[in-house]
Protein backbone atom coordinates (compact mmCIF):
# COMPACT_ATOMS: atom_id res chain seq x y z
CA UNK A 1 0.00 0.00 0.00
CA UNK A 2 2.84 2.42 0.83
CA UNK A 3 4.45 1.76 -2.56
CA UNK A 4 1.11 2.41 -4.30
CA UNK A 5 0.57 5.69 -2.44
CA UNK A 6 4.11 6.79 -3.27
CA UNK A 7 3.60 6.01 -6.95
CA UNK A 8 0.39 8.07 -7.02
CA UNK A 9 2.15 10.97 -5.33
CA UNK A 10 4.99 10.91 -7.89
CA UNK A 11 2.45 10.82 -10.75
CA UNK A 12 0.62 13.84 -9.36
CA UNK A 13 3.84 15.82 -8.93
CA UNK A 14 5.15 14.97 -12.39
CA UNK A 15 1.98 15.97 -14.19
CA UNK A 16 1.02 18.94 -11.96
CA UNK A 17 -2.17 17.24 -10.83
CA UNK A 18 -3.72 17.91 -7.46
CA UNK A 19 -5.04 14.57 -6.21
CA UNK A 20 -7.70 14.71 -3.53
CA UNK A 21 -8.92 11.67 -1.64
CA UNK A 22 -12.60 10.89 -1.20
CA UNK A 23 -14.30 13.04 1.41
CA UNK A 24 -17.54 12.51 3.27
CA UNK A 25 -18.59 16.17 3.30
CA UNK A 26 -20.34 18.05 0.49
CA UNK A 27 -18.68 21.42 1.06
CA UNK A 28 -17.83 23.60 -1.93
CA UNK A 29 -14.39 22.92 -3.39
CA UNK A 30 -12.63 26.14 -4.37
CA UNK A 31 -10.43 25.81 -7.47
CA UNK A 32 -7.51 28.31 -7.22
CA UNK A 33 -8.03 31.45 -9.26
CA UNK A 34 -6.25 32.14 -12.54
CA UNK A 35 -4.16 34.87 -10.93
CA UNK A 36 -2.71 32.45 -8.38
CA UNK A 37 -1.61 30.09 -11.19
CA UNK A 38 0.35 32.63 -13.22
CA UNK A 39 4.12 32.11 -13.06
CA UNK A 40 6.68 34.88 -12.62
CA UNK A 41 7.19 34.79 -16.38
CA UNK A 42 3.55 35.61 -17.00
CA UNK A 43 2.57 32.16 -18.31
CA UNK A 44 -0.34 30.11 -16.99
CA UNK A 45 0.58 27.07 -14.88
CA UNK A 46 -2.24 24.84 -16.06
CA UNK A 47 -3.16 22.24 -13.48
CA UNK A 48 -5.69 19.47 -13.14
CA UNK A 49 -7.65 18.71 -9.99
CA UNK A 50 -8.78 15.15 -9.38
CA UNK A 51 -11.55 14.15 -6.96
CA UNK A 52 -13.13 10.83 -6.04
CA UNK A 53 -16.33 9.98 -4.20
CA UNK A 54 -17.78 6.63 -3.16
CA UNK A 55 -21.43 5.94 -2.45
CA UNK A 56 -22.28 6.07 1.25
CA UNK A 57 -23.46 2.46 1.50
CA UNK A 58 -22.04 -0.37 -0.58
CA UNK A 59 -25.59 -1.09 -1.83
CA UNK A 60 -28.13 1.59 -2.78
CA UNK A 61 -31.65 0.35 -3.54
CA UNK A 62 -34.01 2.16 -5.89
CA UNK A 63 -37.59 0.98 -5.38
CA UNK A 64 -39.82 3.72 -6.83
CA UNK A 65 -40.65 4.06 -10.52
CA UNK A 66 -40.30 7.68 -11.60
CA UNK A 67 -39.19 9.88 -14.52
CA UNK A 68 -37.00 11.70 -12.00
CA UNK A 69 -33.44 10.54 -11.41
CA UNK A 70 -32.62 9.87 -7.75
CA UNK A 71 -29.23 11.14 -6.64
CA UNK A 72 -27.04 8.41 -5.17
CA UNK A 73 -25.93 9.40 -1.64
CA UNK A 74 -22.20 10.02 -1.54
CA UNK A 75 -21.68 10.35 -5.30
CA UNK A 76 -21.66 14.13 -5.39
CA UNK A 77 -19.22 17.04 -5.50
CA UNK A 78 -19.68 20.81 -5.59
CA UNK A 79 -16.93 23.01 -7.05
CA UNK A 80 -16.38 26.70 -7.72
CA UNK A 81 -13.97 28.22 -10.25
CA UNK A 82 -13.52 31.70 -11.73
CA UNK A 83 -12.83 30.63 -15.31
CA UNK A 84 -14.24 28.00 -17.71
CA UNK A 85 -13.00 24.50 -16.93
CA UNK A 86 -12.81 21.16 -18.71
CA UNK A 87 -14.43 18.31 -16.77
CA UNK A 88 -13.62 14.65 -17.32
CA UNK A 89 -16.25 12.72 -15.38
CA UNK A 90 -16.25 8.98 -14.82
CA UNK A 91 -18.53 6.62 -12.92
CA UNK A 92 -18.16 2.92 -12.27
CA UNK A 93 -20.41 0.60 -10.33
CA UNK A 94 -22.58 -2.50 -10.53
CA UNK A 95 -26.25 -2.50 -11.51
CA UNK A 96 -28.47 -5.32 -10.29
CA UNK A 97 -32.09 -5.90 -11.25
CA UNK A 98 -34.29 -8.96 -10.94
CA UNK A 99 -36.74 -8.23 -13.75
CA UNK A 100 -36.81 -7.43 -17.44
CA UNK A 101 -36.65 -3.73 -16.78
CA UNK A 102 -35.00 -0.66 -18.24
CA UNK A 103 -32.82 1.05 -15.67
CA UNK A 104 -31.00 4.31 -16.32
CA UNK A 105 -27.82 5.80 -14.85
CA UNK A 106 -26.76 9.30 -15.86
CA UNK A 107 -24.61 12.22 -14.80
CA UNK A 108 -26.34 15.23 -13.32
CA UNK A 109 -24.87 18.72 -13.59
CA UNK A 110 -26.46 21.47 -11.50
CA UNK A 111 -29.54 19.29 -11.13
CA UNK A 112 -29.94 18.73 -14.89
CA UNK A 113 -29.43 15.45 -16.75
CA UNK A 114 -26.44 15.55 -19.11
CA UNK A 115 -27.51 13.82 -22.34
CA UNK A 116 -25.56 14.42 -25.55
CA UNK A 117 -24.37 18.01 -24.99
CA UNK A 118 -27.63 19.15 -23.46
CA UNK A 119 -28.74 19.69 -19.88
CA UNK A 120 -32.28 18.34 -19.63
CA UNK A 121 -34.75 18.84 -16.76
CA UNK A 122 -34.89 16.12 -14.15
CA UNK A 123 -38.64 15.59 -14.53
CA UNK A 124 -41.22 14.21 -16.97
CA UNK A 125 -40.63 17.06 -19.46
CA UNK A 126 -37.31 15.75 -20.85
CA UNK A 127 -38.86 14.45 -24.05
CA UNK A 128 -41.02 17.55 -24.48
CA UNK A 129 -38.03 19.91 -24.42
CA UNK A 130 -35.80 17.60 -26.51
CA UNK A 131 -38.08 15.74 -28.98
CA UNK A 132 -35.13 15.30 -31.37
CA UNK A 133 -33.66 12.80 -28.89
CA UNK A 134 -36.59 10.38 -28.85
CA UNK A 135 -40.34 9.84 -28.99
CA UNK A 136 -40.64 9.14 -25.26
CA UNK A 137 -38.65 9.70 -22.10
CA UNK A 138 -37.11 6.21 -22.11
CA UNK A 139 -35.73 6.73 -25.62
CA UNK A 140 -34.24 10.05 -24.52
CA UNK A 141 -32.59 8.51 -21.47
CA UNK A 142 -31.04 5.68 -23.53
CA UNK A 143 -28.56 8.10 -25.11
CA UNK A 144 -24.87 8.03 -24.13
CA UNK A 145 -25.05 4.48 -22.80
CA UNK A 146 -27.51 5.41 -20.07
CA UNK A 147 -29.50 2.16 -20.32
CA UNK A 148 -28.92 -0.88 -18.10
CA UNK A 149 -31.29 -3.80 -18.70
CA UNK A 150 -32.28 -6.32 -16.01
CA UNK A 151 -32.90 -10.04 -16.39
CA UNK A 152 -35.28 -12.63 -14.91
CA UNK A 153 -32.63 -13.83 -12.44
CA UNK A 154 -30.80 -11.19 -10.36
CA UNK A 155 -27.23 -10.61 -11.49
CA UNK A 156 -24.81 -7.70 -11.46
CA UNK A 157 -23.50 -5.96 -14.57
CA UNK A 158 -21.05 -3.11 -14.83
CA UNK A 159 -22.77 0.19 -15.72
CA UNK A 160 -19.96 2.73 -16.25
CA UNK A 161 -20.46 6.28 -17.53
CA UNK A 162 -17.76 8.57 -18.94
CA UNK A 163 -18.25 12.12 -20.22
CA UNK A 164 -16.29 15.24 -21.07
CA UNK A 165 -17.87 18.68 -20.75
CA UNK A 166 -16.77 22.29 -20.42
CA UNK A 167 -18.54 24.48 -17.88
CA UNK A 168 -18.54 28.23 -17.42
CA UNK A 169 -17.14 29.95 -14.36
CA UNK A 170 -19.27 29.67 -11.25
CA UNK A 171 -20.41 27.02 -8.78
CA UNK A 172 -21.37 23.62 -10.17
CA UNK A 173 -22.65 20.36 -8.69
CA UNK A 174 -21.90 16.93 -10.14
CA UNK A 175 -24.04 13.93 -9.14
CA UNK A 176 -24.86 10.40 -10.24
CA UNK A 177 -28.57 9.77 -10.75
CA UNK A 178 -30.57 6.55 -11.16
CA UNK A 179 -34.13 5.84 -12.23
CA UNK A 180 -36.04 2.63 -12.95
CA UNK A 181 -39.08 1.52 -14.96
CA UNK A 182 -39.92 -1.59 -12.90
CA UNK A 183 -39.00 -2.14 -9.21
CA UNK A 184 -36.36 -2.83 -7.95
CA UNK A 185 -32.73 -2.02 -8.74
CA UNK A 186 -29.56 -2.06 -6.66
CA UNK A 187 -26.53 0.10 -7.36
CA UNK A 188 -23.48 -1.60 -5.87
CA UNK A 189 -20.07 -0.16 -5.03
CA UNK A 190 -20.42 3.05 -7.05
CA UNK A 191 -17.52 5.47 -7.41
CA UNK A 192 -17.47 8.92 -8.99
CA UNK A 193 -14.23 10.37 -10.39
CA UNK A 194 -13.95 13.97 -11.58
CA UNK A 195 -10.92 15.62 -13.16
CA UNK A 196 -11.17 19.40 -13.57
CA UNK A 197 -8.62 21.16 -15.77
CA UNK A 198 -7.88 24.70 -16.85
CA UNK A 199 -7.42 25.09 -20.59
CA UNK A 200 -6.33 27.71 -23.07
CA UNK A 201 -9.48 29.32 -24.59
CA UNK A 202 -7.67 29.41 -27.95
CA UNK A 203 -7.28 25.61 -27.90
CA UNK A 204 -9.71 23.73 -30.14
CA UNK A 205 -11.24 21.15 -27.78
CA UNK A 206 -14.07 20.12 -30.07
CA UNK A 207 -16.49 20.89 -27.24
CA UNK A 208 -19.03 23.63 -26.63
CA UNK A 209 -20.96 24.66 -23.56
CA UNK A 210 -23.92 22.35 -22.96
CA UNK A 211 -27.32 23.72 -23.93
CA UNK A 212 -29.78 24.11 -21.05
CA UNK A 213 -33.25 23.02 -22.07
Amino acid sequence: MLKTDAAILVFCLLFHIECVAAQANTSVIEIPSVRSRVSSGGTLNQRSYFYTRSQDAILFEVASVSPTFIKVPGLSIIVHHDQPMLYRIGFQGGCQSGTYSSNFVHLLIDGYILIENELLPNNNRRQAVAPHLGTNIDEVDQHNGGLSTGRSVPFVTSCPRFRKVILRSGTHSIDIGVRITIPNMNLIGGQLEVEISAYDPDTQLGLSYPIIR
